[in-house]
């Protein structure tokens, strides 16, 4: 049974737009809050792309942390996500998808794959099913919160 986790959030901007924000400014708005109580350190940039790779730097040393499966703007993109460092293990599926509703656009994003992990991987935390299913899914409704107020400021500071 595919374990998933799937959160969307309206925001008032285009599809390319939002697209372009949450992947060319992944950096401003993922950092900005915990995840379990742990805070994110180092920075993120996707190179954009089908193959392109999702990295996190800390310093001046640069991990890929995922790999881009599917890039088809302004409608969705598709990324691998695996333990920073670690290019060849156990990895999840993010795919985000937007469209457009009433004068805005509906992010939504879908979080899946977590049956692969194993039992002690760090993504799972050694949380149960149920309770990792509802941690990843809190994580993901702050990060989505957060991209919206990002793309919200930028478009009352132009």
């Amino acid at each position: 049974m595919s374990q998933r986790v799937s959160v969307s959030t309206r925001v008032a901007a285009a599809p390319a737009e939002a697209f372009a924000l949450f992947t060319g400014e992944i950096g401003t708005w993922w950092a900005a809050g915990a995840v379990n109580g742990a805070r994110w350190h180092g920075a993120l940039h996707f190179e954009p792309g089908a193959g392109g790779r999702l990295l996190k730097s800390i310093g001046d040393q640069a991990f890929e942390i995922g790999r881009v499966q599917v890039w088809e703007p302004p409608a969705r993109f598709v990324f691998e996500c695996r333990e920073q460092g670690d290019a060849t293990g156990a990895c999840t599926e993010v795919e985000v998808r937007f469209a457009a509703a009433e004068g805005a656009t509906r992010v939504t994003l879908e979080h899946r794959g977590f049956e692969t992990l194993p039992a002690d991987h760090p993504a799972r935390g050694g949380l149960a099913r149920e309770a990792l299913l509802r941690l990843w899914g809190q994580c993901w409704t702050e990060r989505l919160e957060q991209a919206k107020a990002c793309a919200e400021r930028g478009r009352r500071g132009r």
